[in-house]
């Protein structure tokens, strides 16, 4: 009868682990990569134009001449920045503060994301988002969630893929001009 001394027995348990032991990260990648398919399936995204934003009162009198305007906490007149005589300045100035790589990429840029992310860990803190114009109009717009949650940006991923889909840039940097804080009580 021959004895398995302790020593045998650890490595055996090292080979079956290192043979067996990959398959849990790929298990966890593909129980990952279904959610996130079964979240981009299922996930709704309401258009813009259902998408209800606080905007101000314009009052006129009889002959049709303004006399007063009127608005709650968020001053917002919303304009379609598409229509030719739109200054194309404003568009540029935005894209190049917001997001320079908005019209190369499909709503979400992994460049950011990488970019913010390094960041974060080298301060020690959140100090930077990676997100894109897209996702930024999903999260104002859409989802309303200010907090920093994975969950929330997963949501906001998916449904600024669906969006750029759905619509064109020109589209979307118009939905987003017109729901941005611009200061003093100013939106849009």
């Amino acid at each position: 009868m021959v004895r398995h001394s302790p020593h045998n027995a650890r490595p055996r348990l090292q080979r079956v682990l290192l043979r067996i032991g990959w398959l849990i990260p790929l298990a966890a990648i593909g129980v990952a990569g279904c959610v996130l398919i079964l979240t981009y399936a299922f996930a709704s995204i309401p258009l813009p134009e259902d998408v209800p934003l606080p905007n101000a009162t314009k009052v006129y009198d009889a002959d049709g001449r303004l006399i007063g305007t009127f608005s709650g906490e968020e001053r917002r007149f919303i304009i379609d920045t598409l229509r030719k005589g739109f200054p194309k300045h404003v568009r540029q100035a935005v894209v190049a503060a917001e997001d320079r790589y908005f019209y190369d990429h499909n709503g979400v840029s992994i460049r950011g994301i990488a970019r913010a992310a390094w960041a974060n860990v080298t301060r020690g803190e959140i100090t930077q988002g990676g997100s894109t114009i897209t996702q930024q109009y999903i999260k104002n717009a859409v989802l309303r969630d200010p907090s920093r949650t994975i969950t929330r940006k997963v949501e906001e991923a998916v449904l600024a893929i669906k969006l750029e889909r759905r619509h064109s840039k020109a589209e979307i940097l118009d939905f987003y001009l017109n729901t941005i804080y611009l200061g003093r009580g100013a939106y849009g």
